[in-house]
């Protein structure tokens, strides 16, 4: 993914979005490139772009984040899910006690 200061650079140099960018990358491009558009014509403040700037930002950073996690997350789920099904008596016993199923005393 795009980080959202090479978005931003793509809206002030008037250069569009490369072909294989997301949804998420698309919603934050036209999103900012509205505001930007409305600034120019003298429709909303500097201020207020600014403002709109730091709001679509932080969604977007937030999406980047919670899209990474999950990404985490899977390959976690996928190490186990083969630690699981694999011989290894220890890894097993591991699990159970990661995932709650067994305490350690």
């Amino acid at each position: 993914m795009l980080k959202a200061c090479e978005i931003e650079k793509l809206i002030k140099s008037d250069e569009p979005l490369p072909e294989r960018s997301d949804s998420f990358e698309k919603f934050y491009y036209h999103a900012l490139s509205i505001d930007v558009e409305l600034y120019r014509q003298g429709k909303i403040s500097r201020d207020r772009l600014r403002n709109y700037t730091i709001e679509y930002r932080n969604i977007y950073n937030d999406i980047v984040l919670w899209l990474e996690i999950l990404k985490r997350h899977r390959k976690l789920e996928m190490t186990i899910s083969r630690a699981e099904l694999g011989e290894c008596e220890y890894c097993k016993r591991i699990l159970k006690y990661l995932d709650g199923r067994e305490y350690i005393e």
